[in-house]
């Protein structure tokens, strides 16, 4: 497997769990949730740095913004339309997280670390077997 990808592979398994570790401790503070907001931005980060090096290894269109490279990963059948489409939702609000656009929504995050971690586990997966069938190993 490429190296750049499988060091963002690493990183995403140690932000998931501390991840799951803050949710569980069920704390609201000011700084657990900062914590959340960190982790998931860096998470969908590196997430979003995989697709783009898969993109750019496979020589594939790039698009202009971070959404839709998983849609050009889902036309070249490295993932399924519903994933690709839960991916760019993750992207888009990390945009939100990185530039403030407006008070960060803490019921969302929380969504999203409860019900689409699973999503991006998913992605690693597809990744991981991916690059097992091509040419990226």
């Amino acid at each position: 497997m490429d190296e750049k990808i499988e060091s963002r592979i690493d990183s995403i398994d140690e932000w998931l769990s501390l991840l799951v570790d803050i949710q569980r401790s069920k704390e609201k503070t000011d700084l657990v949730k900062e914590a959340k907001e960190n982790l998931i931005r860096k998470t969908v980060e590196a997430v979003i740095d995989i697709a783009s090096r898969l993109i750019a290894l496979e020589g594939l269109e790039r698009p202009d913004a971070y959404s839709k490279y998983f849609k050009v990963l889902e036309k070249n059948d490295i993932v399924q339309e519903d994933l690709a489409e839960s991916l760019a939702e993750m992207a888009q609000f990390r945009n939100m997280i990185t530039h403030q656009y407006h008070k960060i929504d803490h019921e969302q995050l929380d969504m999203i670390i409860e019900e689409d971690i699973e999503d991006i586990r998913r992605f690693i997966s597809d990744v991981i077997e991916y690059s097992e069938e091509s040419l990226l190993n």
